[in-house]
């Protein structure tokens, strides 16, 4: 496994943790590159940041605390210090109404 693409991996994950612990749209969009590309769970993609912001905003006092881990992620250099990573990501959910969800999803990360 290549190190310099499992501490970016790490890295996300941590990065992503610390943002959703009270549901925070800016702080989860900040996670993504200013050009980044998220295909979410709802029809459609949101490109660029204003969009994944947007589009995290699109579930306030519906999620209101969020984690995620990334599962089974196999990595392979692209160039130095860009890795594709494809696995999967384990997320789970504290909903408004005491309500929780939890999804295990495909990922596809260009890093």
């Amino acid at each position: 496994m290549n190190d310099e693409g499992r501490q970016a991996l790490d890295d996300i994950e941590a990065a992503w943790n610390e943002a959703p612990a009270a549901w925070n749209p800016e702080a989860l969009a900040a996670v993504y590159a200013d050009d980044a590309l998220l295909f979410g769970v709802r029809p459609g993609h949101a490109v660029g940041a204003t969009a994944i912001r947007d589009y995290f905003a699109s579930y306030m006092g519906v999620i209101l605390a969020g984690t995620m881990r990334l599962v089974d992620q196999q990595i392979l250099s692209l160039a130095p210090g860009v890795f594709l990573a494809q696995g999967f990501v384990d997320f789970a959910f504290v909903l408004s109404g005491n309500q929780s969800t939890k999804s295990f999803l495909r990922t596809t990360l260009v890093v």
